[in-house]
């Protein structure tokens, strides 16, 4: 999806803005690096260095054997290859937890973001596999294999399981994954006694306490537009309250078909990129996992559907940007969010 955010690049270009009165004898110390086929950059206020690059790569590296779907090893490229129903495979707790994410918004979202789209992407040409002979024909076959009720996962005395009921059905978590990645990285940082850091990997970001100056983290919200990286602009800044943040959005990945553009947002119940007027969705929430699974599943019914499920759930801000009938772009936002968000115009 994104659904799935087949995406290991991000749609984001995040951008930290500084204001005035820094903290006194503090510092900011920056780590950054690749990851996940994209970039990750870690920000945080201390005395002295308290975490290193290397500790940051080393818990990344295993992240990515756990849930890419470009690495042919990783546990989900094992458990997608394995044609078996109704026996455990073992995972991890990386896997665990993100299924459980997933279960949830699935459930939220009346299954509109659903991890099990795996077959759909390669059939669309968004994933590891690059399919240029599509035959439409075919999509009733590969639909039977979708839905989320064909996994379950269990956790055993620390041990955790998954099963699947179709022995070809196949999992995605790259609408989620990279979300959740951030979520890791946040808690390491804390466990490490971090209290003020900003955390991004691919445009994903979270954020917790103030930046040197003494002042809430503020971030950039791309304007939605199909350019390079040399010439994105900022649409709106957001200033985040131990808050995550996850946008998506369809506006610069996409497949030409035969003239048609179709983007890489896939609705899992009728096999079809989704086609509306949604250009992209950012959603503020305490969790990165959270927030990235919501704004895909935001992406696929729309912003006017997406806007009521957020204003009806305390835990979520949302900001939406989408065309008119005329092409005009335009936004909105929750109510909540009016107070935090800046629109730049």
């Amino acid at each position: 999806m994104k659904i799935i955010r087949i995406l290991t690049l991000a749609f984001l270009l995040l951008n930290i803005i500084a204001c005035d009165q820094p903290q006194a004898a503090k510092k900011t110390f920056t780590i950054e690096g690749n990851t996940q086929g994209t970039t990750y950059k870690v920000s945080y206020i201390a005395e002295k260095e308290m975490v290193n690059k290397a500790s940051v790569d080393s818990l990344l590296v295993a992240f990515s054997n756990s849930l890419s779907t470009y690495i042919d090893s990783s546990i989900i490229s094992l458990t997608n290859k394995t044609a078996v129903a109704d026996s455990f495979l073992a995972i991890d707790k990386f896997f665990f937890e993100v299924f459980k994410i997933s279960e949830a918004v699935h459930n939220k979202s009346e299954k509109l973001f659903d991890p099990s789209v795996m077959p759909l992407v390669h059939f669309w040409g968004f994933g590891v596999r690059k399919n240029l002979d599509r035959d439409t024909t075919q999509l009733d076959s590969l639909r039977s294999l979708i839905g989320f009720q064909n996994f379950s996962i269990k956790n055993e005395d620390g041990k955790y399981w998954l099963s699947k009921k179709k022995k070809n059905s196949q999992l995605d978590f790259n609408a989620v994954a990279q979300g959740y990645s951030v979520d890791v990285l946040a808690e390491f940082l804390e466990a490490n006694g971090i209290k003020n850091y900003m955390a991004e990997i691919g445009g994903e970001v979270r954020c917790k306490g103030k930046n040197a100056r003494d002042v809430y983290w503020n971030i950039g919200i791309d304007l939605p537009v199909a350019s390079g990286a040399e010439d994105r602009k900022l649409k709106a800044t957001v200033s985040l309250n131990n808050q995550a943040l996850a946008t998506s959005g369809n506006y610069r990945k996409y497949l030409d078909q035969q003239g048609q553009k179709y983007g890489h947002t896939i609705n899992p119940l009728t096999g079809y990129p989704e086609v509306n007027t949604t250009l992209s969705a950012s959603v503020i929430t305490k969790s990165g996992g959270y927030a990235d699974a919501y704004a895909t599943a935001f992406m696929v019914m729309g912003w006017e559907k997406a806007l009521q499920i957020a204003e009806a759930d305390t835990t979520i801000e949302a900001y939406f940007i989408y065309s008119d009938a005329k092409g005009n772009m335009l936004t909105k936002m929750t109510s909540g969010l009016k107070n935090q968000l800046k629109e730049i115009e």
